[in-house]
């Protein structure tokens, strides 16, 4: 069997072991880059659950004090002196922007419909409560 030729050949060429290892290198620094890349996002992502939390809870709060404001509005709207018909004679407005649908022009005069936003009555610093009315500012017991 000396000179015959050998039975199985290989196809292909087999790498050489420096070769994979460099390409094992290669892959380990990539995945050393991406786990930093992970980390860096995960750190992120947590700064970003704690600013969520505090958004949230000023959210909340600011509910909470809208909803006192509709209720102390309601009451002052209903019991104040420059309410007309729901619209508040005490105060002109110039622009309309930021208040919606709760400015009527009346005589000429942009006013607040606070029978729609009630909600702006509680921080006036102009009310003053109708004759009559019982624990109000000025108001007759």
């Amino acid at each position: 069997m000396s000179g015959e030729e050998p039975i199985i050949e290989p196809e292909v060429e087999v790498s050489s072991t420096s070769s994979l290892a460099e390409e094992v290198l290669k892959l380990g620094e990539r995945v050393s880059s991406i786990d930093e890349r992970v980390s860096g996002l995960e750190s992120r992502v947590e700064a970003l659950e704690e600013l969520f939390k505090g958004l949230a809870s000023a959210v909340e709060a600011s509910g909470r004090v809208a909803a006192a404001a509709a209720l102390i509005g309601s009451w002052k709207a209903s019991t104040c002196m420059f309410n007309r018909e729901g619209v508040c004679v005490a105060w002109r407005i110039r622009s309309p922007e930021g208040f919606g649908e709760s400015v009527v022009e009346v005589d000429g005069v942009l006013r607040l419909r606070v029978s729609e936003a009630p909600e702006l009555c509680a921080f006036c610093p102009l009310y003053q409560a109708r004759r009559g009315v019982r624990g109000g500012a000025g108001g007759e017991a």
